[in-house]
């Protein structure tokens, strides 16, 4: 987890403020701006950026640049931010965009110390999605990058990053739009949780590639790994294959196309399967477009293994399962409408196909 200790040392050292009262009595409850789905879905196109991406002048402090950045592409009137993030504040209050609840397209300052009256700020992000009293952010300098936070109780619970309380809430100024609600189609992915206690939290839709608001897809499937974090890898409406993961902290990747075999820029399929392994790993068996079966291992560190053909054989159906000694068990339903099993031994090795 990246540490915010230098996001407050940086707010200090670059902004000197009058103390403000308390936000929880002096802010508005009404937004001076329209929600901005324009920023929300340029925010979700950065989820997996890095400080290099934005020109940040303090990789260990980059969450305010990044905000400005974003609502900058947006076309807001970015002018007083700084790379402080309690300078978002003082921009609310002089562009008349500072109040108490969240807008789609707001930045959200969070300080740990439940107050701004020290002058600083501990961390900012963006909100994405509002639904009552929860909400959800993408924010930089969150895990070493920009990441996707889903549902949260702002009002509850603290920041995902570990940075104290929400305490306000800034609209971009200047931004010339006429607001639209993305709407969700048939197809669209949602994700949930449950709980150890057995209760659920609410379905959200999950992130769309290249900043949509939602995946549309017609297939996915879902692995845990050891560390806490799922994988989840879909056939997205062209054909292609797709990977994200959400960490323990329940932050998101965002999606990401798989590159193709052999040379070839993306990997298109018509099944796909997707496995954890004890040792961190996640095993992925696919049918190509040419119907052969393939397979391919995301590392825990991030990085994939290259897709390998295993045989020559031809399939339909795909699925696969990793047990404890880190071999795979793989059924495929072959052109013949028959079904078979084969076995992948830990070092990589396989049976062959035979008639279940």
């Amino acid at each position: 987890m990246t540490s915010y200790r230098s996001s407050r040392m940086l707010a200090t050292a670059l902004t000197t403020l009058v103390a403000a009262p308390m936000l929880a009595v002096a802010l508005p409850a009404v937004s001076a701006h329209a929600e901005s789905q324009t920023v929300a879905s340029i925010a979700r196109n950065e989820v997996g950026g890095t400080c290099s991406d934005y020109n940040c002048q303090y990789p260990g402090a980059w969450c305010a640049e990044f905000t400005r950045w974003v609502w900058n592409k947006a076309g807001a009137n970015t002018s007083g931010i700084s790379a402080a993030a309690v300078s978002i504040y003082q921009y609310g209050k002089n562009k008349g965009t500072l109040h108490s609840t969240p807008q789609v397209g707001d930045a959200v300052l969070y300080d740990r110390d439940g107050s701004l009256n020290d002058g600083d700020a501990d961390h900012v992000n963006i909100v994405v999605a509002v639904s009552g009293d929860d909400i959800q952010t993408v924010g930089g300098n969150e895990s070493g990058g920009v990441r996707f936070r889903s549902w949260f109780n702002w009002k509850t619970n603290s920041s995902p990053v570990g940075a104290g309380r929400a305490l306000a809430f800034v609209g971009p100024a200047g931004l010339a739009e006429t607001p639209t609600a993305p709407v969700s189609k048939a197809g669209d992915l949602f994700h949930a949780t449950r709980l150890v206690d057995g209760s659920w939290e609410g379905f959200a839709p999950l992130n769309g590639f290249g900043g949509a608001a939602f995946f549309n897809a017609s297939q996915e499937s879902i692995a845990a790994t050891p560390d806490g974090s799922t994988q989840t890898l879909a056939t997205g409406n062209d054909g292609k294959l797709y990977h994200t993961a959400r960490y323990a902290d329940r932050s998101w990747t965002g999606w990401a196309p798989l590159a193709g075999y052999d040379g070839a820029a993306d990997f298109a399929a018509k099944d796909q399967a997707i496995t954890g392994m004890g040792n961190g790993d996640a095993h992925v068996m696919a049918i190509g477009n040419d119907s052969k079966i393939y397979e391919n291992t995301r590392f825990k560190n991030g990085t994939w293994a290259g897709w390998t053909p295993v045989g020559a054989w031809q399939a339909k159906k795909i699925a696969t399962a990793g047990l404890p000694d880190g071999s795979t068990q793989t059924l495929i339903v072959g052109n013949d409408g028959n079904l078979y099993h084969a076995t992948r031994s830990v070092e990589g090795t396989w049976t062959g196909w035979n008639a279940v």
